[in-house]
C-alpha cells in the first residue's frame, strides 16, 4: 500500500494523536504509581513496533531514520524511568 496526498496526512495525523493519548498517559502515570510499568510497557511497544517497521523497509526517508533515532533514545530513557520507579519500592 502507498500512501500520497491526503491519506498520508491523515495517517500522520492519526498518529500524532495515538502519540499524543500515550504522552498523556505516560504523565497521568506519573501521579499513579500502579500504572507507571503498564504504561511504559505501552510506549515501549509501540516505538519497538515503529522501529520494526524502519528496519524492515529499506527505502525510507532520512527524515524516518531520524524519527527512528529519537525513538530508540525514547526507549533508552523509558527503560531508566521503568528501572528506577521499579527499584525506588
Amino acid at each position: 500500500m502507498e500512501l500520497v496526498g491526503e491519506d498520508l496526512a491523515i495517517m500522520i495525523r492519526h498518529r500524532g494523536v495515538l502519540l499524543g493519548l500515550l504522552g498523556a498517559a505516560l504523565i497521568y502515570a506519573a501521579f499513579r504509581r500502579d500504572l507507571v510499568v503498564p504504561v511504559i510497557v505501552a510506549a515501549i511497544v509501540g516505538k519497538l513496533a515503529f522501529l520494526s517497521l524502519v528496519w524492515t523497509e529499506a527505502n525510507h526517508s532520512p527524515e524516518v531514520g531520524q524519527v527512528a533515532a529519537f525513538d530508540i533514545a525514547a526507549i533508552v530513557l523509558l527503560l531508566i524511568a521503568a528501572a528506577a520507579h521499579l527499584t525506588s519500592k
